[in-house]
């Protein structure tokens, strides 16, 4: 897992990416593909994040799998 995101104060998610990765934005995923930089699963809390840190968050066709 890539850790240089926790350096950053602010900064974008891209939630649930797959293999749609995007450059200015920390990529995470519940599967390890190419270029994802964090490998978590969101049906497990506490998040590996601390409040506020991101601006924006990018959700597409993955929130349904979170119970």
């Amino acid at each position: 897992m890539d850790k240089k995101w926790q350096m950053i104060e602010k900064c974008k998610l891209n939630l649930g990416c797959g293999r749609d990765i995007k450059d200015g934005y920390i990529n995470q995923d519940i599967y390890n593909f190419k270029c994802v930089n964090i490998v978590y699963d969101f049906n497990y809390y506490p998040y590996p994040f601390e409040d506020n840190k991101f601006t924006e968050i990018r959700v597409w066709n993955c929130l349904f799998l979170v119970k």
